[in-house]
Formats: C-alpha cells, sequence, structure tokens
C-alpha cells in the first residue's frame, strides 16, 4: 500500500489528498491579490491545521488497522443474527477544531477477507461511511449503515479499529 501525502495547494481551500505528508508552500499569490502574502487569503483554520501537519513529517510507523465485518440484525424476536468478515469500502478523514475534514478524506477498501492497513500521521480522525465524506450536507443513511468513530492515531503505532456495517433483516 502506498503511504498517503497530504499536499497543499496555494490556489485551492483544502489540502489535496495523495498521501500522509503535508508539504506546505507559503508563497505569494500574485495573480489574485498582488502581494498579498499566503496567510492573508487562506483562513486561520487551514493554516492551523497546515501548521499542525507540519510538525509531522512521515507517517510510515503509524496508522489504522483492523478488520471489517457485515452484521445482519435478526428482525425476528429471539432470531439469530448473522455476523461475516467482508470486504468494505469506508472513508478517513482528520479532524481539526473538533469537525471531520471530509474534503480531505481518504477512501479505503479493506480486502477480500476485511483486513485494512492505513498509514496516517498522528492525530484525530474521522472514520466513516465514503457517501458522507463525498457530500456531507446531503447524506442519507441506507439499508447498511456503517456507524461514524472518531479514533486518535498515536505516532510510532498502527491503532486498531474493526469497523462493522450494519443492516436489519426485516
Amino acid at each position: 500500500m502506498n503511504p498517503a501525502q497530504f499536499i497543499f495547494d496555494p490556489h485551492e481551500t483544502h489540502a489535496k489528498e495523495t498521501g500522509c505528508e503535508l508539504h506546505l508552500k507559503r508563497t505569494s499569490v500574485s495573480e489574485k491579490n498582488g502581494n498579498t502574502p499566503l496567510n492573508k487569503l487562506v483562513s486561520d483554520d487551514i493554516l492551523s491545521a497546515m501548521e499542525d501537519e507540519q510538525r509531522v513529517p512521515n507517517a510510515t510507523d503509524s496508522g489504522l488497522e483492523g478488520t471489517t465485518r457485515t452484521m445482519v440484525m435478526s428482525g425476528v424476536p429471539g432470531g439469530r443474527n448473522s455476523k461475516k468478515i467482508t470486504r468494505l469500502e469506508f472513508a478517513i478523514a482528520p479532524i481539526r477544531h473538533r469537525k471531520p475534514v471530509y474534503q480531505s478524506a481518504l477512501f479505503v477498501t479493506s480486502d477480500d477477507d476485511g483486513h485494512y492497513k492505513v498509514p496516517l500521521s498522528p492525530g484525530p480522525y474521522w472514520v466513516g461511511p465514503k457517501e458522507k465524506a463525498l457530500a456531507p450536507a446531503r447524506y442519507l443513511p441506507s439499508a447498511f449503515v456503517l456507524l461514524e468513530k472518531e479514533v486518535l492515531v498515536k505516532a510510532g503505532t498502527y491503532t486498531h479499529l474493526d469497523l462493522t456495517e450494519t443492516g436489519y433483516a426485516p
């Protein structure tokens, strides 16, 4: 698996995901506002997040790993629930100022045995449905729901996080 990397584009308003390193380029944006420095054109929240990420140059020794499952809850009182390891697609987004930064989300698919391992920089992350990361304002849960979780990735270790998608039988 290729390590992820975040690259800040001074012409965009968010970091673009291409791995797990954040490369910062503080330059003047002359075509927009003369010689106004970038930090005058970008919000304080974005600059704060950029400065936080700048302290961690590489995430090859930390991240998330775990197993994904699908569980079908019985629709019959006293019935058996079924739970099996499955391939599952989900999103991981960094959390800045207590909110997920969905536009910087990584989209992950576990393997056929339900395993995944994603290198990430240390810090807080939101894990949840891919559909919510793509369109948070329009997101509506489907028949199967992956509950959203927040997790803290610590430096020098892979944090274990198992994920379960749940659906209900009629």
